[in-house]
């Protein structure tokens, strides 16, 4: 979810709005959504034709019930049938890209497209605490490893919402990208800064105070988890999140407090917490970013 603009818009719709805009999905396009798990973004295309991949037969009867023919390894989709190839927030999870893409690639026809979102570690440092996040790309390894499936990029990887990088590639021979690597020495800052928000939490864990942490996604539950005994609740902007939280912990909307919250640690992924400390701050709260996300030159 995107919270940037006046209205939050998800993910996907924030991706197909995007392709429309570079035209690489128009009417009639036919789009195969690799690792497309319960059918999110498969939900959102209009047209026809469009199906899902993903490794397990898990997500079958959601796809299909749908009305999307949905692939798997042992089910492998036809030869050069699709327009559009998608990965959002796959490519990072495959251990060994160049052989895990072979179904997508050959699906694809000989102009195909490939639109492939990742986690940006320079934004999102806390996405390397991720255990199934086997590849962390920077603008240039990303294009690298798209090189090596044998497509070229179309544009350079943009920030198309925060905290994550947009590439887009066309089936066909290209040149390895250009340019110096700048990873380890970003990789650097990004491992110093993750050091100083264990730092911050290591603190209020021996301090014993009780808490409630803003942010009931993947970053708050590691948290919670930590602190376990001292965090009160979540609070979370989204209504999906407000059930039941992690560690069997509340969820509350910020408008809804059961009482002052006391100390609030503020665990949303770090390209958001600015905003977040904004709005606690406007209400007066004591609220502290545990993870800030370095800032690239």
């Amino acid at each position: 979810m995107d919270f940037s603009g006046d209205m939050p818009v998800t993910r996907s719709a924030a991706v197909i709005a995007h392709l429309k805009k570079k035209r690489a999905l128009g009417k009639g396009s036919k789009v195969l959504d690799y690792g497309c798990h319960r059918g999110a973004f498969l939900a959102l295309l209009s047209g026809r034709g469009h199906a899902g991949y993903d490794v397990s037969e898990q997500y079958r009867p959601v796809v299909e019930g749908l009305g999307f023919s949905y692939y798997t390894p042992d089910r492998t989709p036809p030869a050069k049938k699709f327009d559009l190839l998608t990965l959002i927030h796959v490519f990072e999870h495959l251990e060994n890209p160049s052989s895990a893409m072979n179904d997508g690639i050959r699906a694809l026809k000989d102009n195909g497209k490939i639109a492939i979102q990742v986690p940006d570690p320079v934004t999102q440092p806390t996405d390397l605490y991720v255990m199934d996040h086997f590849s962390h790309f920077s603008p240039r390894s990303l294009q690298k490893s798209a090189f090596r499936l044998g497509v070229r990029a179309l544009e350079p990887p943009r920030r198309l919402l925060a905290g994550e990088w947009t590439a887009l590639f066309e089936r066909g021979a290209s040149r390895p990208p250009a340019g110096r690597n700048t990873a380890p020495s970003a990789f650097r800052s990004i491992r110093e800064s993750l050091a100083r928000g264990e730092e911050r939490l290591l603190k209020v864990k021996k301090s014993r105070l009780p808490c409630a942490l803003y942010g009931a996604g993947l970053l708050g539950s590691m948290v919670a988890r930590f602190l376990k005994g001292q965090v009160k609740y979540f609070i979370d902007d989204s209504p999906q999140l407000r059930k039941a939280g992690p560690e069997g912990l509340p969820v509350h909307s910020p408008d809804s407090l059961p009482g002052d919250p006391g100390l609030i640690l503020i665990t949303v992924p770090p390209s958001a917490s600015a905003r977040v400390q904004s709005k606690c701050l406007a209400r007066g709260w004591n609220a502290r970013t545990v993870f800030n996300f370095f800032r690239a030159s």
